[in-house]
């Protein structure tokens, strides 16, 4: 009777423990959103393009900013991505021979990155 116990005990409480995981992420929207904009000015860029890739380079999603430089990325799993912005007739502020600004973000639900770039 005492084995039954201590089994139906533990049973429980990996069933509770399953539950409190599954619940944990229900409904978890990880995205990752922001602007894309003019540095200085900070004027929305209409049209750039958003791409996220795993660390490994494999793309998971993309995106074109809207009239106010608005992305917005869904569907992605916890964990790390390089986030890559595109804009035709800006460069990086910090090297004006690219015209791709990228940072590594770290997913974890819903994710706010803003990019800023420079007039050519």
């Amino acid at each position: 009777m005492k084995k039954f116990v201590k089994v139906s005990v533990l049973s429980l409480a990996l069933i509770a423990f399953t539950g409190t995981a599954a619940l944990a992420n229900y409904g978890k929207d990880n995205k990752v959103s922001g602007y894309v904009k003019e540095k200085g000015t900070l004027k929305p860029i209409k049209g750039a393009k958003v791409k996220v890739y795993t660390l490994s380079g494999t793309k998971k999603g993309s995106d074109t900013t809207s009239l106010k430089g608005k992305y917005t990325i869904k569907k992605l799993t916890e964990r790390k991505y390089k986030v890559r912005a595109t804009a035709t007739g800006f460069h990086d502020p910090k090297n004006i021979k690219k015209n791709t600004v990228s940072s590594t973000v770290k997913i974890d639900g819903s994710k706010h990155k803003n990019f800023y770039f420079a007039v050519n």
